[in-house]
């Protein structure tokens, strides 16, 4: 009796060793824990290469995996529990870049996302012809289709006559000076015309040009140039180019 009783214990903890051996091998090897998932990280805004209208902070926001903890710059990032996030992050004149790092167990990913912030706008004495390299936009290339309108705007000496090339495209289009308004800040720029707190600033020129259905172009170089009363006369090119994708249009004309 005794015998029978003690083969049956033994029985009943053979089959709870060989159940528990087997979770153990489910978790190791089927299992797809929270640690055990890359972290990722999607920025909604800004997008790459966007000229952010800010001088000294502006928003970043996006979501990591949940559950992962977030760094941007060095700076901690509130991530909430839906992975979301959304800060308010100090920035500098020129490009900048937005380093991200999410952690998720001992995983780290990194993503980078780089914008352009324009520089404190600055007058240009009458005297002088030439062009503001940091204020010439779009300052990433673009590519267009039959329809779109492609902006462009530059800086540059007052009161003169600006118009702007594509190569392989068009030639000689027209710009429009106008005044741009610019809150002063602590740098000391020298101001424009100045109506209480805004600064009126001369020497923008702006010009479009609507891409035509005939319109090929890749990689097109972009022209801009500044002609002044005597007759001299400025140039500079955008570090942007013009791509127009007439493959794009055909297919939409055909499904249409």
């Amino acid at each position: 009796m005794k015998k029978n009783r003690l083969q049956h214990i033994r029985k009943i903890i053979s089959i709870g060793m060989m159940r528990c051996a087997n979770i153990v091998l489910w978790i190791t090897f089927c299992a797809h824990p929270l640690w055990a998932e890359k972290p990722k990280i999607h920025i909604v805004y800004p997008v790459e290469n966007q000229v952010v209208g800010a001088r000294d902070s502006t928003f970043i926001y996006g979501s990591v995996t949940p559950g992962a903890s977030l760094r941007i710059n060095d700076h901690s990032v509130r991530v909430y529990p839906n992975g979301g996030f959304l800060d308010y992050l100090c920035i500098s004149p020129g490009e900048f870049i937005f380093s991200c790092c999410a952690i998720l167990g001992s995983d780290t990913m990194i993503v980078e996302r780089h914008v352009q912030i324009p520089y404190p706008l600055q007058n240009f004495p009458l005297d002088s012809l030439r062009f503001d390299p940091s204020y010439v936009y779009p300052q990433v290339s673009t590519i267009l289709r039959p329809g779109d309108l492609y902006e462009v705007s530059v800086k540059g000496t007052p009161d003169c006559q600006a118009f702007f090339d594509i190569e392989g495209l068009a030639w000689g289009i027209p710009m429009t000076e106008r005044l741009s308004s610019y809150m002063p800040d602590a740098s000391g720029f020298n101001p424009g015309e100045s109506k209480g707190d805004t600064v009126w600033m001369p020497g923008i020129y702006t010009g479009v040009y609507q891409i035509q259905p005939w319109d090929i172009v890749q990689d097109a170089k972009v022209i801009f140039y500044l002609v002044d009363n005597h007759p001299d006369t400025a140039t500079i090119e955008s570090t942007g180019k013009v791509t127009v994708d007439t493959f794009a249009y055909s297919h939409d004309c055909l499904s249409d």
